[in-house]
């Protein structure tokens, strides 16, 4: 499997078939950064940055999804 950033979103594609999913939602007012997109140890989760805007400004912050098959 191979994660990547696009769209304001994540997506993963299966690479055996070519299956690609969205395992976040798209959120242009907080884009994914292309830069950190990582499997957990298991396989079973995604971890991600996004940019999110405080009352102070903008902050990159993590995000954890969970795979489905």
């Amino acid at each position: 499997m191979i994660a990547y950033a696009d769209d304001d979103s994540v997506f993963v594609t299966e690479v055996s078939t070519g299956k690609t999913s969205r395992v976040a939602p798209r959120d242009p007012a907080r884009p994914v950064l292309p830069l950190a997109v990582d499997f957990s140890h298991d396989g079973k989760q995604i971890a991600y940055e996004r940019v999110v805007k405080g009352t102070d400004g903008e902050y990159n912050q993590i995000f954890v999804t969970e795979l489905t098959e």
